[in-house]
């Protein structure tokens, strides 16, 4: 297998978390997204879409969705699970996980990407360029600190955000908030649940920053 990645960006990172908390090492190549070596023609060609993270299979499968490789990974490695045991867990975890992409990372994105000249013409991920509507800045805004409030009353009667284990739904939502410091949206001061259960996250040696 061979990764490619930018760990620097929230969806590598979160793979990047992922497989540090399982104890997985693989051979990665960086991809360095800020010079848009990503959508060079040489990178095209491993993968169309132009995204980080993209796992290359033995058999040369690509997978290119975080979701997708933290599946493959979770069963080619189960020393360590993330993806939950029962029906029951793995059923909540992926609700919460679903939950977080869809309501707070594609929140944060709609401010990062709809504002600045950076990301001119490039408002969505991937190969095709789409025009900045800015109006989705304050929508995006919105959206977030909302779901603060979700996760904030999630995490009211649960020690992490699918129950008393730690997995994959923790670390998207620990990536996410750190995300939204890009955009300088916070978690206030009354969400006590979410800074308690962040503390504890951010103690987990799986948890530090990588340096590529």
């Amino acid at each position: 297998m061979k990764l490619y990645t930018f760990s620097k960006a929230p969806s590598p990172l979160r793979l990047y978390y992922f497989m540090k908390e399982k104890e997985i090492q693989i051979d990665y190549q960086v991809v360095d997204m800020i010079t848009l070596e990503h959508r060079n023609e040489k990178f095209k060609k491993i993968n169309p879409d132009c995204t980080l993270p993209t796992l290359i299979l033995d058999d040369g499968t690509v997978l290119s969705e975080v979701i997708a490789i933290c599946k493959y990974l979770e069963e080619k490695f189960p020393k360590i699970l993330l993806l939950g045991e029962s029906m029951k867990e793995k059923a909540m975890i992926a609700e919460w996980d679903h939950k977080i992409e869809v309501q707070l990372f594609n929140a944060i994105a709609e401010v990062f990407r709809n504002q600045g000249d950076i990301f001119k013409n490039r408002a969505i991920p991937g190969k095709i360029s789409i025009p900045q509507i800015p109006e989705l800045v304050d929508r995006g805004k919105i959206r977030t600190l909302s779901f603060f409030k979700t996760l904030d009353d999630q995490l009211n009667d649960n020690e992490f955000i699918a129950g008393e284990k730690f997995s994959l739904a923790d670390i998207s939502a620990f990536t996410c908030i750190n995300f939204a410091r890009w955009v300088k949206l916070y978690v206030s001061d009354e969400f006590i649940n979410i800074h308690r259960w962040s503390k504890t996250v951010m103690e987990k040696p799986s948890m530090q920053k990588p340096n590529f």
